[in-house]
């Protein structure tokens, strides 16, 4: 079982699908930095200062992401 989970033909499709659904997400983001600012300000994770630097940083941390799962870049932590 362990060695059907580590065919990387079968890891290629997931990957590929998690990959674009992030890399969308974060290009959604950064189509509404606005509106991201006032999501991350709402969670009250962090303070109120913050949120503008975070809903910039944020979309493009996500596109990275999503480009690197679909390229299959910097995966080596993964496995």
């Amino acid at each position: 079982m362990v060695t059907v989970l580590r065919n990387p033909k079968l890891a290629l499709s997931p990957r590929l699908l998690v990959g674009g659904v992030i890399l969308y997400a974060g290009l959604r983001k950064i189509g509404d930095l606005s509106g991201m600012a006032r999501v991350v300000e709402n969670y009250r994770l962090v303070p109120a200062s913050l949120a503008d630097p975070i809903a910039i940083v944020l979309p493009g941390v996500d596109s990275v992401t999503g480009l690197c799962l679909i390229a299959g870049l910097l995966m080596k932590g993964s496995r």
